[in-house]
Formats: structure tokens, sequence, C-alpha cells
């Protein structure tokens, strides 16, 4: 693969991440989510990393072209999506305004920790989403192997098979829930919608390969002390 196609592979990948983050805006801004203002300032700031990046392979690209008549539709088509995910980010910039009525409310009101949220009771009016998870006090999952399936299980049926949750509370409260290892295994993922799923993919091949379970329990056993009668 030349570096012309080289770079219009990437930025195609780029653009179509970028299309992902414009579109779950409105659903953002729309939904019931406790960590709506979080969501959003982390797709603004994702959108602005983007941008910047696109902007760079899109030179690349123009300095490749060997058509001159290629280059002012590359310009054109660059230029469009560009004001696309400005609009975007303006969108953010408004609704996260300290004069919105609803952003204000949330910044004085931060949510709950995804542990705090699946440990209390419903003892709220109004309802929210986290507030029909089942009473569960799950512990947090720090890698270690033996420990998993239990971990994945509780998760599994109190968050993951939830349909009342978006696949982003879902992604928030996995995150909450993992520390050391886990934690570090899934570190470069950001909180998107898209990721949640590559995110139990990475967590399963790291922590639930079956034959390392059952030599994690083997080694827990062989170090129980026996116990001898008389």
């Amino acid at each position: 693969m030349g570096d012309l196609a080289r770079r219009q592979k990437i930025r195609n990948a780029h653009r179509g991440y970028a299309t992902k983050e414009l579109q779950t805006i409105e659903t953002v801004i729309a939904g019931e989510s406790e960590n709506k203002i979080t969501l959003l300032q982390d797709t603004k700031e994702n959108l602005a990393e983007t941008m910047k990046i696109l902007g760079t392979l899109t030179e690349e690209i123009l300095g490749l072209l060997e058509k001159e008549k290629d280059i002012e539709p590359e310009i054109a088509d660059w230029s469009k999506f560009r004001r696309d995910i400005r609009k975007g980010i303006q969108k953010i910039e408004d609704y996260l305004k300290p004069t919105s009525g609803n952003a204000s409310k949330q910044i004085s009101n931060p949510p709950p920790t995804a542990h705090q949220a699946l440990g209390t009771q419903q003892t709220t009016c109004n309802q929210t989403l986290r507030a029909r998870l089942p009473k569960l006090e799950p512990k947090k999952f720090y890698g270690s192997v033996a420990d998993w399936q239990s971990f994945w299980d509780t998760f599994r049926n109190a968050v993951h098979e939830n349909g009342q949750l978006s696949e982003i509370d879902k992604f928030t409260y996995l995150k909450g829930l993992l520390g050391g290892e886990a934690s570090t295994a899934i570190a470069g993922l950001s909180l998107t919608q898209g990721n949640y799923g590559a995110t139990i993919e990475i967590l399963k091949k790291c922590f639930g390969d079956k034959p390392k379970i059952i030599s994690a329990h083997m080694e827990m056993l062989l170090k129980l002390t026996p116990v001898y009668n008389g």
C-alpha cells in the first residue's frame, strides 16, 4: 500500500470515529444519564483532538496528490467535515454554559460513583436508570484471574444485560469497578459508546481464559493448609 492510500485509509478511520461521536451528542443531551456533563466534555475533547489529526492527515494527503484537479475537491470535502465537527463542539459548549439550567444543575449536583450507584437502594423520588439496578454490592476487580468469573457474572446480571441502560452508562459502571491490572488493561480506551464492547473483549481475553482460571484455582487449592484428624 502506497503512502497516499495508507494516509487516506487512516483518515477515513478517524472520520468514521468522529462521525460516531457527532451522532452521540444529541442522544447524550436528550438522555437522562447522570454522567451527561462528563460524557459531553469527553466528546468535546475527543472531537477537538480528532480534528487536529484529520487536519494533519489532510495536509499530508494534499502533498501526495499528483493531479491538480484532485486537490480542490479534497480541500472542499475536508472544509465541510471540519465545519460539521465545529458545529458539534459548539453545540456541546452551548449546553455546558453556566447559564444553561440543565448544565448548572448537573454541575452543582455531581453524579455518584459507579460503586455507590450499584450499592445504594432506591431512595429518590426521581427514579433514574441507575435506581432501577438490583441491590448489589460487587467488589472491584483488580485483575486476579481467579476472581474474574465471579466478577463478570455479577456485573453481567446487574449491568451488562440490563436493557434500560445505554452502553455509555454500562461502560461508566464498568470503569468504576476496575482497578490495578484490570484498569491498566483498558487505560487507552476513552469513555465512548463504541468502546464498551471492545473493553469487554479485552478483559475477557486478558483475564477470562479458562485454562488460566483453572490453573489459578488449582494453585489456590494447593496453597491451602491440610487438616488432619486426631
